[in-house]
């Protein structure tokens, strides 16, 4: 579709003109915002993603879908309590689902409730629900606490992330957290390559050049290493100029609500609050992106 093609290329005026004609005739097409803000969220620029969702959500309030949506891009943006009411909200309206358990587990891992992320995660899968972000939240939450080679957890967490990546080979969050397992696990050839199809698929996310940099020393190619260690150091001074050189002001968001999340943040202060690289399991927000952390 033309919108979301202008928001892939990066321009912005372009495509929310689109999308407000492609709104015009098919105004509850739930995938028409989930696809012009994947493209906008596969650029790095969640509060452009954000403009659409929220669009979306004044033609389609009663969607799950746009609601989780909202909330993981809130949550990026620093906004968690306006995310924690848009997770509860999906959970809400499809008690039970795919995305009603996904929108519990991902809040209570941006919310650091590790636990309870887990035990979400084991009750939707021990009921069939094999959804790859709900199996890429258990394998990333186990690794957090500590799973380590030998324990039982470790293996759990192993089994999901390869089942997520089965499931969805293009989603960026299994397959870096998979490498993350082998280079623990000291499997460093399996190891490079998912962490490598991560950087191809998510080449902001900070997080996996560090790994490919220990994976890289450790199996005896310090050049290799060194090069994604200079590749992060530059991410990192670009990120840095972003936040120095971003405007001030923020434009408001079509729909939103001051009064029921918060005001919006100014540009500068949400770039600087936007946790790129720390971000936990990425939301897919078309089902077939494979970037965006």
């Amino acid at each position: 579709m033309l919108a979301q093609a202008y928001a892939g290329d990066g321009q912005e005026g372009q495509a929310f003109e689109a999308l407000r004609r492609a709104t015009a005739s098919t105004p509850k097409n739930e995938k028409l915002y989930l696809f012009v803000a994947g493209a906008f969220l596969g650029r790095e620029e969640p509060a452009q993603s954000l403009r659409v969702i929220e669009l979306g959500l004044q033609h389609l309030p009663e969607s799950a879908r746009l609601h989780y949506e909202r909330g993981y891009l809130l949550a990026m943006l620093d906004d968690f309590d306006g995310a924690r009411m848009d997770f509860e909200r999906a959970a809400q309206i499809a008690p039970g689902s795919e995305i009603g358990y996904l929108a519990k587990a991902q809040e209570s891992l941006f919310g650091g409730n590790l636990a309870e992320a887990i035990r979400v995660a084991r009750t939707a899968t021990a009921q069939g629900k094999q959804d790859y972000q709900l199996l890429a939240i258990l394998g990333e939450a186990l690794i957090r606490v500590g799973a380590s080679p030998g324990q039982v957890e470790f293996a759990e967490a192993r089994e999901a992330l390869e089942k997520s990546v089965a499931a969805r080979p293009n989603y960026a969050s299994s397959q870096i957290t998979l490498g993350h397992v082998d280079l623990l696990d000291g499997r460093l050839k399996a190891a490079i390559e998912h962490l490598e199809t991560g950087r191809r698929l998510s080449p902001q996310n900070l997080a996996v050049y560090s790994l490919l940099a220990a994976a890289y020393r450790k199996s005896g190619q310090p050049g290799q290493a060194e090069a994604m260690l200079g590749i992060l150091a530059k991410l990192n001074q670009e990120q840095a100029q972003r936040i120095r050189t971003a405007p001030g002001d923020s434009k408001p968001i079509p729909g939103a609500s001051g009064a029921s999340r918060g005001e919006q943040k100014p540009q500068a202060e949400r770039m600087k609050n936007y946790r790129g690289s720390a971000k936990p399991v990425q939301a897919d927000l078309t089902g077939t992106r494979g970037k965006g952390r």
